[in-house]
Order: C-alpha cells, then sequence, then structure tokens
C-alpha cells in the first residue's frame, strides 16, 4: 500500500529557516481538481536565515499532493475586501500544520512569473489582481521585518493581517507608475504575527496587456537592516561598474579628440556612453533620483536604440576593409536594421506611449539583433583570416558581450528569470579592447626602439639616398639642358630679320618661355619665331614675314617652332632661286604656301 494513502501528516521539511508542512491524503485530491486544491503553510521559523517566498511547485501540475510540489501563491481576478477576508483566515483554527486549502475563484500561480499563465483564456492583464499567501511564523524576535516582492508590473499595494502597509504607484494613472521596479516593503511593528498566521494580500494592476503580477527577481521575507542593505549595495555596486565604463569611454574619447582620423574611437565612445545609460536606466537607483518614470524610459529607449549601430559602426570602422565585393553589399544591407533603429529612435522622441515604444522594439528592433551578430562575426573572422591579431583579441571579448545580450534579452521577454548580467560582462569586451590597445603600444614601442637603436644608421643611409638622387637629379638636368641647348642651336637661323626694304621698317623682340644655362651659356626655348625676308613676285619688291607660336613650352613648343620655320625657310628659298615661283601673284603664292 503507498505510504501516502489516507495519510494525514505528510512531512515536515526544513530548509534555510523555512520549514514546509504538507497536510492531505490523495484521494481527496484527485476529488478536487483545480482550481481547488491543497498547499502546505509555509513556517517562518528564523526570519534572520532570509528564506524565500518563491513558489516551491509547478503550476501547471495536476498532482497537486505530491511532496516535491510544497508550497506556493494563489490569485484571483475577483474583488475582495482585504481586511475582511484577512480576519476571516485569521479567525480560523490554523495550525502549523493545516493545509492551505482555496476554492474557486483562487487559482494557483508561479511566483515569480507572469499572471497569464494562471489565466490563459485572458489576452488582457490590465485589469486588478489578487495574490495571497498564507505564512506560519515562528520567530519571537522583535527585529524590524521588510517583505521583498520583486519586480511587479505595474503597481500594487501590499496587506499583510488586513493593514495596508505599502503601496508602489498611483493607482488609476493612466501612464506607468512602476513596471520594472523591485518592491521590498518595511513592515511597520506589531504588523506581523511572530508566533502564529499571517495573511499577505496583493493588490495588483498591470500597465501592459500581455504581463503583470509579480514577473522577475525573488520574493523574501528578510530582517529590515539586512534587506536594504543588500538592495542599495547592489545599487551601488551597479554605478561603480558604470563609472568604470564611463571612464573607458571617456578614454576612447579623449583618442579620437588627439587622433581625429581614427574614427573607430568616436564610435567606441558613443557606444559605451549608450550603454552606460542603458545600463543605469536599467538598475533600481534611478528610482532615486526623483524624476517621471516616462522621461527615465525615453532616455533609455533612446539609449538602446542607438547601442546596435555604435557597436557596428565602430568594428566596421576598426578593422579598414575593401569597400567592394561582398563587403560593399554588406555596407548597403546593413542600412536596413540601422534605419529600424532610428525609427524606435524618433518614435520614443515624438510618442508618450510605451506600449508603442515596447512593441516595435519586440517586434522590430531586438530581431535586428541577429543580423547584428552575423555581420560582426564576419567582419571580425575575416580579419582573423587576414591575420590580424588584434581581431582575435576582438572576437573574444565580442562573444561574451553577444552571450551576455542574448541573456539579457530572454530576461527582458520573461524567458529566464536571473539579474541581468550585461553590464558586468561588458568587462571582457573591455579587456579584450585593453589587449589591443596593449598590442599597439608595445608595437610602437618596438618601432620607437628600433629608430632609437639604428637612428645614426638610418640618418646616414637616407643622406646617401638622397645624395644620389640628387646627383641623378643632376645629371638628368645636364643632359636636358644640352637637349635644350642644340635644340635652340637649329631653331635660331631659321627666324630673324632678312628685310632690306627701303619702303617696309620691320622690328622684331622675342623672349621664349624658358630660359636655361647650358655649360656657362645663357639660352632660351620655346615655341615663338618670327622671320622677315624680301622676295620678288612678278617683277615687284615684296617683304614676306612669319609670326609664330608653336603649342607647347619649351621642348615642345621648341619642335613646333622647328618644324615650322623649316618649312617656310625652304618656301623662301624657293622663290628666291626659281623663276616660276616669281611668276605668282601675290595671294597666290600665299595661298601656296599655307597649303605646304
Amino acid at each position: 500500500m503507498s505510504r501516502f494513502r489516507r495519510l494525514t501528516l505528510v512531512g515536515i521539511i526544513t530548509l534555510a529557516g523555512s520549514s514546509i508542512l504538507h497536510c492531505g491524503n490523495k484521494e481527496e485530491n484527485k476529488e478536487n481538481p483545480r482550481p481547488i486544491a491543497y498547499r502546505s503553510i509555509q513556517q517562518i521559523d528564523s526570519v534572520d536565515s532570509q528564506p524565500s517566498l518563491d513558489s516551491q511547485f509547478r503550476a501547471d501540475e495536476q498532482e497537486l499532493w505530491l511532496p516535491e510540489q510544497e508550497y506556493g501563491w494563489w490569485i484571483t481576478d475577483q474583488d475582495i475586501d482585504p481586511a475582511a477576508y484577512s480576519k476571516e483566515l485569521l479567525n480560523k483554527e490554523i495550525s502549523p500544520i493545516s493545509p492551505d486549502r482555496a476554492a474557486a475563484p483562487w487559482r494557483t500561480i508561479q511566483v515569480p512569473g507572469n499572471i497569464a499563465t494562471a489565466f490563459p483564456e485572458m489576452d488582457d492583464f490590465t485589469g486588478e489582481f489578487w495574490y495571497r499567501k498564507l505564512l506560519y511564523v515562528n520567530d519571537p524576535s522583535d527585529v524590524p521585518v521588510a517583505l521583498e516582492l520583486g519586480i511587479i508590473g505595474d503597481r500594487d499595494v501590499l496587506y499583510v493581517n488586513g493593514v495596508q502597509v505599502g503601496q508602489t504607484g498611483t493607482w488609476d494613472a493612466a501612464g506607468p507608475q512602476a513596471y520594472d521596479r523591485e518592491r521590498v516593503y518595511v513592515l511597520p511593528e506589531n504588523i506581523l504575527n511572530r508566533n502564529g498566521l499571517n495573511v499577505i494580500l496583493i493588490k495588483v494592476r498591470g500597465y501592459f496587456t500581455y504581463e503583470a503580477g509579480i514577473l522577475k527577481d525573488h520574493t523574501r521575507i528578510t530582517p529590515a537592516a539586512a534587506g536594504l542593505r543588500d538592495f542599495y549595495l547592489t545599487g551601488l555596486l551597479n554605478v561603480l561598474v558604470l563609472v568604470v565604463y564611463f571612464s573607458v569611454g571617456s578614454y576612447f574619447l579623449f583618442l579620437f579628440v588627439r587622433r581625429r582620423v581614427e574614427r573607430e574611437n568616436l564610435y567606441f565612445a558613443l557606444f559605451a556612453y549608450a550603454l552606460v545609460a542603458y545600463q543605469f536606466l536599467r538598475t533600481q537607483i534611478k528610482y532615486e533620483i526623483g524624476l517621471d518614470l516616462l522621461l527615465l524610459k525615453r532616455v533609455e529607449y533612446l539609449a538602446l536604440s542607438g547601442m546596435a549601430p555604435l557597436l557596428y559602426t565602430f568594428v566596421r570602422n576598426y578593422f579598414h576593409l575593401p569597400a567592394r565585393g561582398y563587403f560593399k553589399w554588406q555596407d548597403r544591407i546593413m542600412y536596413l536594421p540601422i534605419a529600424i533603429a532610428a525609427a524606435l529612435a524618433v518614435m520614443v522622441m515624438v510618442s508618450s506611449d510605451i506600449n508603442d515604444w515596447n512593441w516595435f522594439n519586440n517586434t522590430f528592433y531586438l530581431p535586428t539583433f541577429g543580423v547584428y551578430v552575423i555581420v560582426l562575426l564576419v567582419i571580425i573572422a575575416y580579419s582573423i583570416y587576414k591575420g590580424d591579431r588584434d581581431a582575435i583579441y576582438m572576437m573574444i571579448g565580442i562573444l561574451f558581450f553577444m552571450i551576455a545580450i542574448g541573456v539579457d534579452t530572454a530576461t527582458h521577454l520573461n524567458y529566464l528569470n536571473i539579474p541581468r548580467i550585461l553590464g558586468y560582462v561588458f568587462i571582457m569586451f573591455v579587456l579584450s579592447l585593453s589587449l589591443i590597445l596593449a598590442n599597439r603600444f608595445v608595437r610602437l614601442s618596438i618601432q620607437v626602439e628600433d629608430l632609437n637603436r639604428n637612428l645614426e644608421k638610418k640618418v646616414e643611409q637616407r643622406t646617401e639616398e638622397l645624395r644620389n638622387t640628387l646627383k641623378e637629379v643632376r645629371t638628368l638636368k645636364e643632359q636636358q639642358d644640352g637637349d635644350y641647348f642644340l635644340t635652340s642651336l637649329l631653331v635660331r637661323p631659321l627666324g630673324g630679320d632678312y628685310s632690306r626694304s627701303e619702303f617696309v621698317n620691320v622690328s622684331m623682340v622675342e623672349r621664349q618661355k624658358k630660359k636655361f644655362t647650358f655649360r656657362g651659356r645663357n639660352s632660351e626655348i620655346g615655341g615663338d619665331l618670327n622671320l622677315a625676308q624680301d622676295i620678288q613676285l612678278y617683277g615687284r619688291n615684296y617683304t614676306a614675314f612669319l609670326n609664330g607660336d608653336a603649342m607647347g613650352k619649351s621642348i615642345q613648343g621648341a619642335g613646333g617652332a622647328l618644324v615650322l620655320g623649316t618649312v617656310f625657310r625652304s618656301i623662301l628659298n624657293r622663290t628666291l632661286q626659281s623663276s616660276q615661283m616669281q611668276q605668282r601673284h601675290p595671294e597666290q603664292w600665299l595661298k601656296q604656301s599655307f597649303l605646304e
């Protein structure tokens, strides 16, 4: 026969100062399926041990009597009177071994967890819900006590034994109040029954349609001093870590200011600042500032929208990749996720509805993280393939960073209930960059040492190279001037004033473009040519003249002048010597000369 059959007291289990008392029998549980079921009343033997109040069962189980499903929370969407309901329970004769049994409309609920798991038939959780939990305290100490209730979405009112002991958020406000705030309530003196039953009721109201209730973190009862100390020490640690990251970002900004051509330093500095702003606004310390939640969330979403594009831009500019082929198309494709991030930023600035921001973020922006991951890995892997040692360190840091982003994204979407780790894991990325900078400094130091060691030798080597170069230039210059001089000797006889007419006075002034000296002889060369000569046509005396300017400078122009002068001088000589050439009218002679 099963040892659970017809058994009144199944067992007592004590864990970390918390005793779990379970009562009931198998047949009775089968006759009372969900939502009517048994639960053990959680017994608190010592508040100093800070026992957890989280559910110790799986809320989707049907066999709720099993010993591994010990105790939990109840929830209802019906309105109740907290004072009357608490009084009713407190007036009952409930002993530490009595079962916690609740009938409809109460349902079992996993805490922490989304209320949607207890109400699968509902699709809107912006209404009011009530949590209920029974505690049997057996701790005679008189230390002040606090209840830590994790992160509740969005607003809540806490009742202990029918007395309101705390509230977060304005109940009927239209905007969000504190959907990501951890609740820590210090109980007033004499509210908690130190030797008996205690009824905890929490009235909650959601902001988002898809989630509400005690969503994340943990619930526990703790001495007030210890709970507050842990709360503020955690916040202080987060802030100190962010101060380190802010300093790192400022250092990279300083590097950019000193050397503006390295724009990757600017992009990383902006990325670090965006990460610091985002991570700070995810801590609980932000509520100590006293600013409006909408303003804080606006800055948080703006920082979030800039983080992924800035990280991509930093890596893309750090590794100097060719802007062709695959990377050319990759750069074009990345305009789309960057445009989505820009659209989120614009929506955050022009709209005041966090529901719209959250929907756009979850639907469009967060899915682009996969694109960023693939592209960043491709860039770094390509750089490793090309032999860039810095890319190896970058790959290690970026992998840690991406894993942290994945975990935090899963936490944001309520797939995981663990603290966010990005703020701590980012140090690995910073360390990888530190190794890269260290390698840069080492390489620079080696180069400086090599220069110091071989400076005199390098100066002599460089001087000798310059001396040889200057000698070659002088040799080439002398050869060039020789060519100039020879050409000028050829051009000079082709021009000049050979006119002796009594009626025509010819004067010439000629200055060439290029002046040079060759072996002590000053000369000039260019494309200008002047020539005047007396000729006879049909027995009459004429003066023929030429004023030409060949295209080009120095040797190019001189070549043109040489051709022109040779041809025209040939025409003049034939005219002087040939009677046939002299039997022409001037216009015929000019036409023939032009044709030649």
